[in-house]
């Protein structure tokens, strides 16, 4: 007797579980039938022509986030199969990894020896440039995040112009991650790099690091080659630039540190100067509890759409649905209500602190993880997820569905977490802090799940502490409200997102309890 087909498909998505990596499986290491039952099912999607994401059907058509999510895996398992360690990734893509831009880039170049040059079309208008190029091909390579790349020093002396003025950010990031001039010097004098040594006694000059200026030129010169400074940067120098000052040891920490400074003078300009009556904490928390069952709104979905082991056996014994199962759906969100209630009643709590006389700041450092225990312990009491989950920050890498920004992977969460709480603490602005907290800590991403409702529960404590409403993000507004975050997070461009909150709090204040 034929098996059922759900029995057959189990079985064939074991197999390409114990063959995938990462997510990722090759046609080779597929049988036709179990290939086939996959691409039925849709467990399947095509990267290039033999090579698969493997994924949850749940994952509607023309979704972004598995393919963004297993981007960099792709990479390195391509390039690892296809030219082993006889590759190299190019300057500028090299110093995209060395400081931790996490923006999934539109092309990624590459260095190889063999005698090819092609370029790779991948999903969602991505691409890989392929070329040889054996002069400069570097004779040491680093290896991140298990891809083969430029070392730092030498990729500074070998990226063009173009790369300090559109990456402005990472070339600043890279330049202060060197750690002596003599670093950047040797490879100037090896290969005669006058212009190089120009642009780059330029760029030290303006993150004011004149030592590094005259170091380079008196070098070059020392060795008969006579250098002409210049300024690769076309932008004007920024309060934003004083971390540059000294060498950074965490490019994520900078990063938000940068963010902050950068986008500070933004906010305040584009969010209109509204006088706001600060309510005594008795009629803050009547208006607060009068909006409750408003204010209960869904977080951004960031699921990972990881194949499980618990998932096959639940196809195998004919029990998963694509629909899911209504009661289990039910249940699942009365558990939610229950977590985001005791979450609420956390966050009353910590206001109350910061009305005794705490400050808040504080108060939210001190109180965050407690929100987040207090917005899960409903699931972990029910099973749903495990215990050690209610313990703090993630210890695996997650995703934001549609978007182009992956958040730091789990090794950087301390850092910049340290980075986020010296910024709101250094920050008197309550607009300021109230709005670049909910974006820098969803940016951040530092827990596997609720992210979103934190982000907008720290964003509502600081506000009403400081006298304006508690502002209720619309399930209307939802569209708007990710694109916004998404061009922050991909464009640095936190205008759209301090208009809409604007709206939003507009909107909130004429339906105020």
């Amino acid at each position: 007797m034929a098996k059922p087909f759900h029995e057959l498909l189990a079985a064939s998505l074991a197999r390409a579980e114990k063959a995938s990596k990462d997510g990722i499986v090759r046609t080779e290491n597929l049988s036709r039938r179990d290939r086939e039952r996959l691409l039925k099912g849709g467990w399947l999607e095509p990267i290039i022509a033999g090579w698969y994401l493997l994924a949850s059907p749940r994952v509607k058509e023309g979704e972004s986030t598995v393919w963004f999510a297993s981007f960099w895996n792709f990479i390195q398992q391509y390039l690892e199969e296809k030219f082993q360690e006889n590759y190299c990734l190019s300057a500028e893509s090299s110093l995209d990894i060395h400081t931790a831009d996490n923006i999934i880039p539109q092309q990624v170049v590459i260095i190889v020896k063999e005698n090819i040059n092609y370029t790779l079309t991948m999903p969602y208008q991505k691409s890989m440039l392929i070329y040889q190029d054996i002069a400069k091909f570097p004779k040491v390579i680093d290896v991140k995040n298990k891809l083969q790349v430029m070392p730092i020093d030498l990729a500074l002396c070998r990226t063009s112009k173009l790369f300090f003025q559109k990456q402005s950010i990472n070339a600043k990031i890279a330049l202060s991650m060197i750690r002596d001039p003599s670093e950047i010097t040797r490879h100037l004098l090896e290969s005669g790099m006058i212009q190089s040594a120009g642009r780059l006694a330029g760029a030290y000059r303006f993150i004011h690091r004149t030592n590094f200026t005259t170091a380079i030129i008196e070098t070059m010169k020392l060795a008969g080659f006579q250098v002409t400074e210049s300024n690769p940067f076309n932008e004007p120098t920024s309060t934003a630039d004083a971390i540059y000052r000294h060498r950074i040891i965490s490019p994520y920490y900078a990063r938000i540190m940068n963010m902050w400074e950068t986008m500070r003078t933004q906010v305040i300009a584009h969010f209109p100067k509204t006088k706001m009556r600060k309510l005594s904490f008795s009629n803050l928390i009547k208006s607060i509890d009068s909006n409750y069952v408003n204010d209960a709104y869904h977080s951004l979905s960031i699921e990972g759409y990881q194949v499980s082991k618990a998932l096959i056996e639940k196809i195998k014994l004919g029990k998963w649905n694509l629909s899911e199962n209504e009661l289990d759906l039910q249940h699942r969100n009365a558990l939610a209500a229950k977590g985001y209630y005791l979450s609420f009643l956390a966050i009353k709590n910590s206001i109350k602190k910061v009305f005794d006389g705490d400050h808040v700041i504080d108060v939210l450092q001190n109180d965050l993880s407690k929100w987040y225990q207090a917005l899960f312990l409903p699931s972990v009491e029910a099973g749903l997820i495990s215990v050690e989950t209610l313990a703090g920050y993630r210890n695996d890498r997650v995703y934001i569905r549609y978007s182009q920004h992956v958040p730091p992977p789990k090794e950087a969460i301390l850092d910049c977490m340290d980075a986020f709480f010296e910024c709101l603490q250094n920050e008197k602005n309550p607009i300021v802090r109230a709005v670049l907290g909910h974006f820098i800590f969803v940016f951040i991403h530092p827990y596997m799940d609720g992210n979103g409702r934190i982000g907008r529960f720290m964003m509502n404590l600081l506000w009403c502490t400081s006298g304006y409403p508690w502002t209720i993000v619309r399930v209307e507004s939802r569209k708007q409200y990710l694109q916004a975050l998404e061009s922050a997070s991909v464009d640095k461009n936190i205008v759209p997102l301090t208009l809409f909150l604007s709206d939003e709090m507009k909107e909130s204040l004429e339906n105020r309890g």
